[in-house]
């Protein structure tokens, strides 16, 4: 057997990172579609979402709510 050098594990570090990455956009998802449509309840959807939204539940939820057809009208 031979010993892995420190090095030679650079680009599955650096696909872990992106994984994580990619988790952390997903995760952010119903908050960015309710800033991106201007919902009304795009705040409420923010604070689901930063302290509930590990829960699937919840995340759903959230999601839910930021496809509301009720935008702002002040934006649209």
């Amino acid at each position: 057997m031979t010993a892995v050098a420190a090095g030679d594990n650079g680009w599955a570090m650096a696909g872990v990172g992106a994984l994580y990455l990619v988790i952390i956009a997903l995760y952010w998802v119903p908050t960015i579609v309710a800033y991106a449509r201007r919902t009304r309840r795009r705040a409420q959807v923010l604070i689901l979402n930063l302290f509930l939204g590990w829960t699937v539940v919840f995340w759903v939820v959230a999601l839910v709510m930021a496809v509301d057809r009720n935008t702002d009208p002040k934006h649209a």
